[in-house]
């Protein structure tokens, strides 16, 4: 009977032990099904960006043939600095580029990129091709332009994050 006891005991401790090996690969499994699910279902990646509300709103921009204009923006990066640059375009070309805040100590030749609406609309097209966690862009709807930009490549990445705003854009 004692024997019968120990044999008893010694298999419930080994079924226990198996069930909770098994318990805690489920759960490995499952974070990394969540983890895979949240990187193709995010925000906004290139399976899901919108391309015809881009279209559309480009060319709501381009109907209003604004070519002279001056635009107030912020960029932010991983580091979590808004830089501020006020920028006068004439004609569709960048004319004057002012750094707003002192402390920004990177030369004007950084806003390139971005010292345009055409500019803008074209980097929302091509980060619109890559795949990201997070894509997000807004426009202003009475004349088109991408008024907030926001990427994240990757969440669980560091410094890939950045954001571009257009605080204010004033026509002339």
């Amino acid at each position: 009977m004692r024997v019968l006891k120990q044999v008893c005991l010694l298999m419930f401790g080994c079924l226990g032990v198996a069930i909770f090996l098994l318990a805690c690969s489920t759960e490995a499994n499952s974070t990394d099904v969540n983890a895979k699910r949240s990187r193709s279902n995010g925000v906004s990646n290139v399976n899901s960006f919108d391309r015809q509300e881009l279209a559309r709103y480009r060319a709501l921009w381009k109907s209003k043939k604004i070519t002279t204009y001056e635009m107030f923006l912020e960029v932010m990066n991983s580091t979590n600095i808004a830089k501020r640059v006020e920028i006068k375009v004439e004609n569709g070309i960048a004319k004057s580029v002012v750094k707003v805040d002192s402390s920004d100590s990177g030369s004007v030749e950084q806003y390139a990129p971005y010292n345009t609406i055409e500019k803008i609309f074209n980097i929302v097209d091509r980060e619109s091709n890559v795949q990201h966690d997070v894509f997000t862009v807004k426009y202003d709807g009475t004349l088109g332009y991408p008024k907030n930009i926001s990427s994240d490549l990757r969440r669980d990445w560091a410094d890939d994050e950045w954001s571009l705003n257009v605080v204010s854009l004033i026509t002339r």
